[in-house]
């Protein structure tokens, strides 16, 4: 009796783990080019610097970091009070302890999302269609096509970094249907958070698409004459704890963004209505590892993968001819069939009204971006074949040939174009972070700054000023003390972009400067002085940081409590 009951208790487990390994060992090939010498190239590449840049603040003690001083060409600016930070804090955290170089921290921010999204995906398919599904769909979606376009095309890490969190958004929306308990509810506010912090477009796309979606379901619930109580608190939970748990990071960022040229990104080479994908080219385009151009041909692949696509139809059709499910997953499936379907939707020029209509959806630059979510669908769509597959062995050798079929197709698409070796020093060097990285990432800068034209025309001092002296007595990119000299009064010239949260002191007392091509200016008297600045937290960046702190307390106590049912 005693040993039947330890074989129930931990089966479910063992299982569990076993999948997660069968995961985590098929999903290797994917990152084999992280693990060989050198790096790579890719459309966005300031990864490297972003993560030095990242580990920098961490080293000086910044948390949540938003100002980084090396990038914005050695002028510094606030980057992580808008970019999502979270991969970067991985790869950041890594290089701040120096266990390792910034290039191996990098290298392992990129396999850590890769992974991340195989693991995730099991964890959700699993829990609706079985273990051997959950396996399928896992690798599926590690090897999806257009993943490896993020990765080794574009280098769009916190694309894929959010990727990895939106299967367990969707654990929050079918709890919203009454799928699960408080587990599952903790999963959607993580998911929807970590998609807010990995990727700010996909975490705007999933909230607004999202309450839209919950907003027609409560309509029709309504009109059948159903109590709708229970559907509208699950769903305040979910999005107020995902909300609430990264407000520190979007709150600002939303509040402030009018202080950055941002808005200068929506322009004729990023206009969503010239970056359509042709329906033909979702089931087959060559691949490449050029740019999105207007019209249909392009630099890259936007192919879903024929196998995909083949095994999503079959599922289909075999949901009408062989009925058996039960409500829980029938439920499961046509949440999936209609995020799939909205995606695809997205990609393609017939969505060009829903585009126009939602607010702030030209900032998402490329409708391609939702090959990501698609990909999602298709791979759980393909893994749902296995559900009407009588025998668990039969299941098992089916899902083992699916598997098989996607390596063989799938492996060679995640290759980069070719490696290079690089000194590790070019990576950290002044030349790199402050000219090289900030000219391909300069968004964020405050209007009206003069961008330096080449590496003669950095900064190469913290103070410019005719007629004075100055020595630094301390720097740590958000802190700094200068003893300046002058002979007569004078205005000296900071070389750090003025940024709403900055103070300034002459002498101890707190001055406003006047503000020059976004460079303050500030006044100091005759003889040596001290001047002080440091980057504070404005009031909305301290109540952003106080309502996710907030949100923590009250999904610890809630989770402890027991009280999410």
């Amino acid at each position: 009796m005693v040993k039947k009951r330890l074989h129930h208790m931990f089966r479910p487990a063992y299982i569990g783990l076993t999948g997660v390994a069968a995961v985590f060992i098929l999903s290797v090939w994917s990152i084999r080019p992280l693990t060989l010498r050198g790096f790579f190239p890719m459309h966005d590449d300031t990864q490297v610097g972003r993560v030095v840049a990242m580990g920098r603040a961490l080293q000086n003690g910044q948390f949540p970091v938003r100002w980084v001083a090396d990038l914005g060409y050695g002028y510094g600016y606030p980057l992580f009070n808008f970019y999502a930070p979270l991969p970067y804090y991985v790869g950041g955290a890594l290089y701040a302890t120096g266990m390792t170089d910034a290039l191996t921290a990098t290298k392992f921010m990129f396999a850590a999302g890769i992974l991340l999204s195989g693991l995730t995906m099991f964890w959700l398919v699993s829990r609706y269609l079985g273990t051997v599904a959950g396996v399928v769909a896992g690798v599926m979606y590690v090897y999806a096509p257009y993943h490896a376009v993020q990765i080794y095309v574009r280098g769009a890490v916190g694309e894929f970094w959010a990727a990895a969190f939106f299967p367990l958004f969707l654990f929050g929306i079918f709890w919203i249907f009454g799928s699960g308990g408080r587990k599952e509810a903790v999963l959607g506010i993580t998911g929807l958070a970590g998609t807010i912090l990995s990727h700010t477009l996909f975490g705007y796309a999933s909230v607004v698409l999202t309450m839209a979606g919950c907003a027609g379901y409560l309509f029709f619930r309504l009109l059948r004459e159903r109590s709708i109580t229970e559907e509208v608190k699950r769903i305040a939970a979910l999005f107020s704890g995902g909300l609430g748990l990264s407000a520190f990071f979007w709150l600002p960022a939303f509040a402030e963004m009018s202080a950055t040229s941002v808005a200068g990104q929506i322009g004729k080479s990023a206009d969503y209505l010239d970056h359509f994908v042709c329906l033909g080219q979702l089931w087959s385009s060559p691949w490449g590892f050029g740019g999105s151009e207007k019209g249909c041909m392009d630099g890259f692949s936007f192919k879903l993968g024929k196998e995909y696509i083949v095994l999503s139809a079959a599922a289909l059709a075999l949901c009408p001819v062989r009925p058996e499910l039960t409500e829980k997953v029938r439920t499961f499936l046509r949440v999936i069939l209609i995020w799939t379907a909205l995606s695809l939707f997205l990609v393609l020029s017939w969505s060009v009204l829903l585009w126009k209509l939602i607010p702030f959806f030209a900032y998402m630059q490329y409708p391609w971006r939702f090959l990501s979510p698609a990909s999602l669908g298709l791979s759980v769509l393909s893994a749902a074949v296995l559900r009407w597959i009588p025998g668990h062995g039969v299941r098992i050798a089916l899902g083992g040939a699916i598997i098989a079929g996607v390596l063989v197709f799938s492996v060679r698409l995640f290759i980069p174009q070719y490696p290079y070796t690089e000194p590790l020093s070019t990576y950290t060097s002044a030349g790199e972070l402050r000219f090289r990285v900030s000219k391909i990432s300069d968004e964020y800068l405050p209007p009206g700054f003069i961008k330096p034209k080449s590496v003669n025309d950095l900064p190469s001092s913290l103070v410019s000023a005719a007629g004075v002296t100055a020595r630094v007595l301390e720097d740590t990119g958000t802190r700094a003390r200068i003893a300046v000299q002058a002979e007569t009064p004078a205005g000296v010239v900071i070389n750090r972009t003025y940024f709403p949260g900055w103070r300034y002191e002459v002498n101890g007392t707190s001055v406003t400067p006047a503000v020059v091509h976004a460079l303050p200016r500030i006044s100091v008297p005759q003889g040596t002085s001290i001047v002080s600045m440091q980057f504070t937290d404005t009031p909305v960046r301290t109540i952003g940081n106080l309502l996710s702190v907030l949100t923590v307390v009250m999904i610890v106590f809630i989770y402890g409590k027991k009280t999410i049912s």
